[in-house]
């Protein structure tokens, strides 16, 4: 039996705050620390705090390149 994600697609163009610290293997939290520290853009609409699929990728390839 297959288990279905409740969240969007991964080629959505946004994603929240839960679902792109799940795509990134992350907890929620070092999410919002790496928000808060300027190493992740983010976008609020409302009370909502959303993630770019293009921020969560240039995210990692910065990851990739220093390390």
């Amino acid at each position: 039996m297959q288990k279905h994600d409740a969240g969007p697609p991964h080629d959505a163009l946004i994603y929240s705050e839960p679902h792109a610290a799940r795509m990134l293997g992350l907890a929620p939290e070092t999410l919002r620390k790496l928000r808060s520290r300027g190493l992740i853009a983010a976008v609020r609409i409302g009370r909502r705090v959303l993630y770019e699929r293009r921020a969560l990728e240039q995210f990692v390839a910065e990851m990739r390149r220093a390390s």
